[in-house]
């Protein structure tokens, strides 16, 4: 009985101090994420973007030539060191990663035009003739009134498919386009961190082709797969700074690049995670410097999505060229 007893206790200590050990790994994988966050957010506010993504080093400096010229006061030229912001894995603060995401690589529903909407409907498997019929039920969704559009859809409608009513205000996150009548099934085959990733509710013109994915960039230039993939690349070796540059390599010609937008926004999706976690945090963040009195960024969203990137796994990962992201000092010299 004795034994029995102690085997009992035993077993009791052992869990207890396994649950602890999960507990403190938790607890140590949360303090690499937010502090993986707070020095990406650092950064965003505190260092210059160029055409190849987020400076971390304030090494761009303007030549005589780009001063008596440039409006901007500072130059935009890359200085390939940057953190691009097309969605690639890095390295973070000990265990964590992260990825940026520029929100003009991505396609917005509500603000592309009708060719880049048809198309990109026809990329996730619906009809492209009837974009105009989506973007009238995301109109009727958002806006105040319960008037129907032609092939929109309001309370009634929604009753008769078994969803919830609109609430008639703006969308706050990607994902509730999948409360959107029509929207819903379009998306039904995607996971939550696909729709982030193609979707921005951004008020986004056009597509940087410096930052955007493969469907958005077949979405609005009108071009296949293997062109979208052959972009990517060549954007590795050079990023393109201008719509020359874009047409002399590629098959979008000069005068079709409409919606061409070459630098980075002011906003941004930033996911984290741990190699050990299966879960990551993404969320939204729109650069605000000029707020009067106000934060250097706004949140726009956060969600916890249930699975890592497969770039979580994939060894070697980038590794920034900031040593903000260092635990220990670095040697000298």
């Amino acid at each position: 009985m004795l034994t029995l007893i102690a085997t009992a206790i035993g077993t009791r200590a052992e869990r207890a101090v396994e649950d602890q050990r999960r507990q403190e790994a938790r607890l140590d994988a949360e303090l690499a994420i937010h502090s993986t966050e707070a020095t990406v957010l650092y950064l965003a506010a505190s260092q210059r973007m160029t055409f190849g993504g987020l400076t971390v080093d304030e090494q761009v400096v303007q030549t005589e030539d780009e001063l008596a010229i440039d409006d901007f006061g500072y130059s935009v030229n890359p200085v390939g060191n940057e953190i691009r912001l097309d969605g690639r894995a890095y390295r973070g603060v000990r265990d964590a990663r992260f990825s940026l995401q520029d929100e003009r690589g991505k396609v917005s529903p509500a603000w592309a035009d009708d060719g880049v909407r048809e198309r990109f409907v026809d990329l996730l498997g619906g009809e492209g003739e009837r974009a105009g019929d989506l973007l009238a039920a995301l109109l009727d969704y958002q806006d105040e009134d319960d008037l129907k559009r032609l092939n929109g859809g309001e309370r009634d409608e929604y009753v008769k498919a078994g969803l919830e009513p609109p609430p008639n205000r703006p969308l706050t996150t990607p994902l509730e386009l999948r409360r959107v009548l029509g929207w819903n099934e379009l998306l039904a085959g995607l996971d939550d961190a696909r729709v982030i990733e193609l979707l921005t509710l951004t008020r986004v013109p056009g597509i940087n082709p410096n930052t955007g994915g493969i469907e958005p960039l077949m979405a609005m230039f009108a071009i296949d797969s293997d062109e979208a993939q052959r972009i990517v690349g060549l954007r590795e070796e050079s990023v393109f700074l201008s719509a020359f540059d874009l047409a002399r390599v590629t098959d979008v010609p000069i005068g079709e690049e409409g919606g061409l937008l070459l630098m980075p926004g002011e906003s941004f999706t930033l996911s984290t995670w741990t190699a050990g976690d299966g879960t990551r945090r993404t969320s939204q963040w729109t650069l605000t410097p000029v707020d009067d009195g106000g934060m250097p960024w706004r949140s726009e969203y956060g969600v916890r999505l249930p699975s890592a990137p497969v770039d979580a796994l994939r060894d070697p990962l980038a590794t920034p060229p900031a040593t903000i992201f260092l635990d220990t000092p670095v040697p000298a010299g």
